[in-house]
């Protein structure tokens, strides 16, 4: 299991559940959400893009979302001349994706789905307690999601996110907020022209939503049956089989164990696109960055949170659509996730 305190979220995350003494499972896999983009393109205009926007499209720590927005617009604005015809896309279908990809946002900017999210996030709750998307903060959010959407590939609201990394693939856009575990197709796709980043900052911190999971034995299982999940989860969740993974000719896992990243195998496959045997590999640098504690988001484990999803991926779906404004959605999310939780 990690032993690295970039790791330790995601095992309070994928293990644990209310009860800090107890461990459910074992995290099984880690896609995080990162900034995935054309290397080749941004550095081929990037002393014109400086002038016009004032600052350096390229990723760095202090990029912004305003930023984001910026460099995307007027990449929309030059797509004659650049070759892609938009500057970003997203996974705003009206499903799972469309909360993922807003979430970031949401945090970034201070917002949250209840009162405290890192905790709720963390070790979870029964009981979040009231919804604060009604918050100053989250319809900010809201608002800059919605303006954001406004230039992105219009396809962005049919996508999730196979058909966000399908389209980015295919030359639709120049940058997509995507799960860093897509790397294997783009980098077989572009080579050593991509590039992985951790997501902008907003007003508040840079927020990349982690989506991984754990396996556990089931305990309503025979004894015999118990014995062998036991036996596969073992295996499964092993340095041998991780590395294994890795080798998939699609791409595999990344590891969950910090002790595999540091395997001579590992940190040699890490580097350059144009060798690497083990392309997912190629986003690990952003993904230990948007690992840290600072930068990490893990949206709320409730029992409810199937329910809550719903309904927020609905409503943010009706702003997008235009049939409701940003604020209307939050408070319309706010009430009846309240309902749901018993706030």
């Amino acid at each position: 299991m990690p032993t690295d305190p970039a790791q330790e979220p995601q095992l309070l995350c994928d293990g644990r559940f209310v009860d800090a003494n107890k461990l459910y499972t074992l995290p099984y896999d880690c896609p995080t959400m990162v900034w995935v983009y054309r290397k080749d393109i941004l550095d081929k205009f990037k002393d014109r893009m400086s002038q016009d926007l004032g600052f350096d499209p390229t990723p760095t720590q202090t990029s912004t979302w305003e930023q984001y927005y910026s460099t995307a617009k007027w990449l929309k604005d030059h797509a004659a001349e650049t070759g892609v015809p938009f500057g970003t896309g997203h996974q705003a279908k009206q499903y799972d994706s469309l909360m993922c990809d807003f979430s970031n946002i949401l945090a970034a900017y201070g917002g949250g789905y209840f009162s405290d999210d890192t905790k709720v996030g963390g070790l979870g709750s029964k009981k979040p307690g009231p919804c604060q998307l009604d918050q100053p903060a989250a319809i900010e959010a809201a608002n800059f999601y919605k303006k954001l959407l406004s230039i992105a590939a219009p396809g962005s609201t049919t996508w999730d996110w196979n058909g966000a990394d399908d389209a980015f693939q295919a030359g639709q856009m120049v940058m997509v907020p995507n799960w860093h575990e897509f790397a294997a197709g783009d980098v077989r796709k572009y080579g050593d022209k991509v590039g992985f980043y951790r997501l902008p900052k907003g007003p508040k911190r840079s927020a990349n939503i982690f989506g991984g999971t754990g396996i556990s034995v089931n305990k309503n299982a025979s004894a015999k049956q118990q014995k062998a999940a036991w036996l596969f989860l073992v295996w499964a969740t092993s340095p041998d089989a991780q590395v294994a993974d890795l080798k998939s000719p699609v791409g595999g896992g990344t590891p969950t164990r910090i002790s595999v990243y540091n395997l001579p195998e590992i940190l040699q496959n890490s580097q350059d696109a144009t060798t690497s045997k083990m392309p997912n590999l190629l986003s690990t640098a952003a993904v230990r960055d948007a690992w840290k504690e600072e930068n990490i988001y893990l949206r709320p484990k409730i029992p409810q949170w199937n329910q809550v999803d719903t309904v927020v991926f609905t409503e943010l779906s009706k702003m997008l659509a235009g049939d409701q404004a940003p604020d209307a959605a939050m408070k319309s999310a706010k009430s009846q996730i309240d309902k749901i939780t018993s706030a």
